[in-house]
């Protein structure tokens, strides 16, 4: 008779599988990486993935005091309806399938 299976745990939905970076630790790494400690050691430090450290300290330059970017929403969804409203589309969007202007 094979083993019995332990119940799964609860599961909470509400959470994101993307946490970001706190103000603060971004600072932090950039600091660090200003005073001359490379990324695989401050990946290490920090335990966040080498790419997560990379990118924050390309993207510094682009940031306002150390604030998260904003981002950039979901992409605009066009309808024949709202196509014909306008003067001359490229492209639209009918039933999630893209077809080219006639």
């Amino acid at each position: 008779m094979p083993p019995e299976r332990t119940p799964l745990g609860p599961m909470n939905r509400n959470t994101d599988n993307k946490a970001e970076l706190f103000e603060f630790e971004r600072s932090r790494i950039i600091e660090m990486h200003d005073g001359g400690k490379n990324k695989a050691y401050i990946s290490r430090y920090y335990h966040h993935p080498y790419s997560t450290l990379k990118n924050a300290i390309i993207n510094n330059p682009l940031r306002n005091n150390g604030q998260s970017l904003p981002r950039t929403g979901a992409p605009k969804f066009y309808t024949t309806q709202s196509v014909t409203q306008t003067s001359s589309p490229r492209y639209y969007v009918e039933e999630k399938n893209f077809s080219p202007p006639n």
